[in-house]
């Protein structure tokens, strides 16, 4: 199954109408390349098609055909990035095995009779003097999103859940809803919520995703629904790829949480915890040249400090000094 079928739909909705970027493009097939030919969403798609009348069907199928057949031999669709899959009756009349599951999807979308649920993406990027973006969901939950983030949710809740698409950093308040789970996907796992508030990290690189509870109880699953574990408040979650199981412990709350500040106030906070607010405050990007320098911690309030006088503190606090590099990075390094 995809890792994110609501942006695989938005994708390939835009890709359609040919408003894909460059990038978007990318990741469009990207994400086509994680489906298999067995997988539940086509399967569903596939059904839903075979159910449509006949006279709905044709004129729709040799449009489609016609739009992706021109869309192969303008060489935009590079078939080495999508999978092949098994043919049968019904696609009788597709010569190219790898644009089955876009006509799949696109039908579901085209036909009056099955319009899904529009897919919304909200995204911070990565900027300096930018406020953490506050997302309101349907149900009444509120999601804080952390700068160069990206959260796909429906503008509707359908179904027996409640599911969103995380690729960063976000803090969750969900709004209670005992019949209706709350899932966040994040890469390989899904965390699992009725109602409650909780932090996640999910670069999206080698970084490992972190869950942090500040309040009720949180159930964290991989995709394939083998549970990882069970964090009540103050628990913490770390899942890295190298790990062979996930580790279990109790978290600095103030230092999980310092990113949803506007203000670079500080308590027993880590250096790499600290940098994103520090960087976003003051307009520079931080960089490590002794990376032991990560976990030095410090207390102390900065507000209205001139960038210079917090540098030359927090590196007293912390026995590193500091360097101006180019343009705005400042280099960080270990005192001798």
């Amino acid at each position: 199954m995809s890792s994110n079928p609501l942006r695989l739909k938005l994708l390939l909705r835009k890709y359609l109408s040919g408003e894909c970027t460059p990038p978007e493009l990318e990741e469009f097939w990207a994400l086509m390349g994680e489906l298999s030919e067995n997988d539940l969403v086509s399967q569903e798609l596939a059904a839903l098609w075979e159910r449509t009348p006949e006279q709905a069907q044709e004129p729709m199928w040799e449009q489609l055909y016609t739009r992706l057949q021109g869309k192969m031999w303008e060489g935009e669709i590079d078939m080495l990035k999508v999978m092949t899959v098994k043919r049968n009756p019904l696609y009788k009349r597709m010569t190219i095995a790898a644009a089955v599951i876009v006509a799949v999807f696109s039908a579901w979308w085209l036909l009056p009779v099955s319009k899904p649920t529009p897919v919304v993406t909200a995204a911070l990027p990565a900027a300096q003097h930018t406020s953490n973006k506050v997302i309101n969901l349907p149900d009444g939950s509120v999601v804080t999103l952390n700068e160069n983030s990206q959260l796909d949710y429906p503008l509707a809740f359908e179904g027996r859940s409640r599911e969103v698409y995380l690729r960063g950093e976000a803090f969750f308040n969900v709004a209670p809803d005992k019949n209706k789970p709350f899932l966040v996907h994040t890469g390989a796992i899904v965390t699992r919520v009725l109602g409650t508030s909780f932090n996640i990290r999910a670069a999206g690189d080698n970084s490992p995703i972190a869950v942090t509870v500040t309040t009720g109880k949180v159930q964290v699953q991989k995709d394939d629904k083998a549970i990882l574990a069970e964090l009540l408040p103050g628990d913490q979650l770390i899942l890295d790829k190298a790990a062979i199981a996930p580790l279990v412990t109790k978290a600095n709350m103030k230092e999980v949480l310092v990113w949803k500040k506007d203000e670079p106030v500080f308590e027993d906070v880590s250096f790499e915890a600290a940098i994103p607010l520090i960087n976003k405050y003051y307009g520079i990007d931080i960089r490590f040249r002794d990376e032991s320098l990560r976990t030095k911690k410090f207390t102390g309030n900065f507000i209205n400090d001139p960038m210079k006088q917090a540098l030359d503190v927090i590196c007293e606090l912390t026995h590193a000094q500091w360097e101006k590099g180019q343009d705005s990075t400042i280099w960080l390094d270990k005192r001798f």
